[in-house]
């Protein structure tokens, strides 16, 4: 493997969280000289650019993720960037299996499996498998040839992708740097290629309550800047699914039955597949907790990223 790779990694206050981080990336089996690491440090108060004297650490030239983002970009030198959030882990293989899926491949963006580690509590556990879920739909959706969402916790992409168009993050929304780059890739006829492989995994620990809400409130916020109808017919199909299921027991408690009986076997055919790669099929079952209540969590989380402006 001979391709040079720009790692990208924005990071506020995440004191906590990057000991663990440079450790695994410092146990990569990739060769040294091919990759380069820029820390964009987005305001940080608690002092944790202290310890990243290892690497390259840039101040971010303006204000969020997506201006992070493009301060890094604009000192990148590589042929291939990949962007990891800074409360993230990944394994020592993790950088070389991807390079080695882009020289097969030869993909302009690649979406990465992330997963939600470790788990203890039921509410965690809850929080992984509906992860895993959206991890099922990526990969499917890509494979088919029309991606519909990646994660830019563990995203790469051509930096050529990213030249001639300045607006490809959409920064008139503050979230979304990710789903707007994806867009930008379709737009662009480029190739976009889902990497299943259990080495290229990076994982992220599971949210607080509020911090979930938070984060449900900046992906629904973000979906008026959509532009691409794949991906804006997937989020009506479920939205408008999930409407149903909550107006058939006042039209028919047969076709609520029906419609359940469906839902759960699509459900379950997709979550099988991803809890066997990410191998928690042991809390699976967690899925029938959730059935009953994920019509009423879709309308919430729709309602409060269209009324609630602060996250």
């Amino acid at each position: 493997m001979c391709t040079q790779v720009s790692v990208l990694i924005p990071f506020k206050n995440e004191k906590d969280n990057l000991p663990a981080l440079i450790n695994a990336l410092k146990a990569q089996d990739y060769s040294a000289d091919k990759v380069e690491y820029f820390f964009i440090n987005d305001a940080s108060t608690d002092g944790g650019e202290d310890l990243l004297s290892a690497f390259t650490v840039l101040s971010n030239a303006g204000q969020g993720k997506k201006a992070a983002l493009k301060t890094a970009l604009q000192a990148a030198a590589g042929e291939l960037i990949i962007t990891l959030d800074a409360d993230c882990l990944v394994g020592e293989k993790w950088l070389s299996s991807i390079v080695a899926f882009y020289e097969e491949e030869r993909a302009d963006l690649i979406t990465c499996p992330v997963n939600i580690a470790p788990v203890k509590t039921i509410w965690e556990k809850l929080q992984a498998i509906e992860f895993q879920s959206l991890a099922a739909s990526t990969g499917g959706a890509a494979l088919g040839g029309q991606a519909i969402m990646c994660n830019g916790a563990n995203l790469a992409f051509k930096k050529s992708l990213t030249e001639g168009d300045a607006d490809f993050f959409n920064e008139k929304y503050a979230s979304g740097d990710d789903m707007f780059l994806l867009e930008h890739a379709k737009r662009s006829k480029a190739k976009v290629a889902y990497l299943k492989c259990r080495d290229s995994i990076a994982t992220t620990a599971p949210e607080t309550w509020q911090a979930f809400w938070r984060q449900r409130s900046r992906w629904t916020s973000k979906s008026a800047g959509y532009r691409d109808v794949a991906i804006i017919l997937c989020g009506l199909i479920v939205l408008s699914a999930n409407l149903s299921l909550l107006a058939l027991p006042f039209i028919s408690g047969f076709y609520l039955l029906v419609a359940l009986g469906l839902k759960m076997l699509v459900d379950f055919l997709l979550l099988n597949v991803s809890s066997a790669f990410f191998k928690t099929s042991d809390f699976l079952w967690l899925y029938f907790l959730i059935l009953p209540f994920y019509p009423f969590y879709v309308l919430y989380a729709v309602l409060r990223g269209m009324l609630v402006k602060r996250w």
